[in-house]
Order: structure tokens, then C-alpha cells, then sequence
């Protein structure tokens, strides 16, 4: 009965390191998704920066009737593209805190909710231990003890 209870419990903690390394693997999967974005962020806004300049060089350029509406339009597409992707960006990286925030939290579950699990094995087997410490009751203590009458001078 020990052995097969062992072999739960060592069962139960297969399964729990199991899904704790799970989670451990898809909050690194998220955080490396994070940095991505973060840094396709970046290189958007120094592309956004660099096409901000070609573009008011282009308006002066345009101003002075130097070039032609058709390449100053080009310009500001190309802006208005970089602008459009930078909002597409932030969105996800925004999906992807979100979903590292969720299972960062999945993870913490787990671990409470291990802990609790060893609190109450670690309770339920002191409690064993103090029932097998314990004399067994005399019959006379016992909750059949009705069943089995007896006087007392007899047990003296």
C-alpha cells in the first residue's frame, strides 16, 4: 500500500514537473516574441525618422516646384506605410505582453498551487504519524464499546 501510494505521488510529480517546464518554456517563448517586437519597434522608428527627412526635403523640393507631385505622393506613402506599420507593431507587441503576462501568471498558479499541495502531504502525513504514535484505545474508550459490556471490576 506504501509502495502503491509512492508511486502516485512520484506519478503526481512527473505531471506537475512536466507542466511547470511547459510553462517554462512558453513565458521564454513570449519574452523572446516581446524582445522581437521591441526591436522591430526600433528599426521602425529609425526608419520612420530617416523617411521623416526625406520627406521634408521632398516638400521643399515639392514647394519649389523642383519635382513633381507623383514623387512627393511616393513620399509620403512610404511615411504613411512605416506609420501604419509601427501602430501594427505596437499592437503586438501589446498581444504579446499580454500573453506573457498570462502565462507568467499560469506559472505562478502552479507553483501556489504546488506548494499547497506539499503543505497538505506534508499536513496529512503529520497527521499519520500522530495517529500511529498513539496507543491503540482500550476497548472501553472505543466507539463500539456498547457492543462489548462490561463491568468495570472485571477489568480491575
Amino acid at each position: 500500500m506504501i509502495e502503491r501510494e509512492q508511486s502516485i505521488l512520484e506519478q503526481s510529480r512527473q505531471v506537475s514537473e512536466r507542466e511547470k517546464a511547459t510553462l517554462q518554456r512558453l513565458v521564454s517563448i513570449n519574452q523572446g516574441e516581446t524582445e522581437g517586437y521591441k526591436q522591430e519597434i526600433v528599426k521602425l522608428e529609425q526608419r520612420i525618422a530617416e523617411q521623416m527627412q526625406s520627406y521634408s526635403q521632398l516638400k521643399k523640393l515639392h514647394e519649389d516646384k523642383i519635382i513633381n507631385q507623383q514623387r512627393f505622393f511616393e513620399s509620403v506613402s512610404a511615411l504613411d506605410s512605416l506609420h501604419r506599420d509601427r501602430r501594427s507593431m505596437s499592437s503586438s507587441l501589446a498581444q504579446a505582453n499580454s500573453n506573457l503576462e498570462r502565462s507568467e501568471r499560469d506559472l505562478a498558479m502552479l507553483r501556489l498551487a504546488e506548494s499547497a499541495r506539499i503543505a497538505k502531504e506534508i499536513g496529512e502525513t503529520e497527521l499519520e504519524l500522530d495517529r500511529l504514535k498513539k496507543p491503540p484505545h482500550s476497548p472501553r474508550n472505543s466507539p463500539t464499546a456498547w457492543m462489548h459490556p462490561r463491568s468495570e471490576a472485571a477489568e480491575d
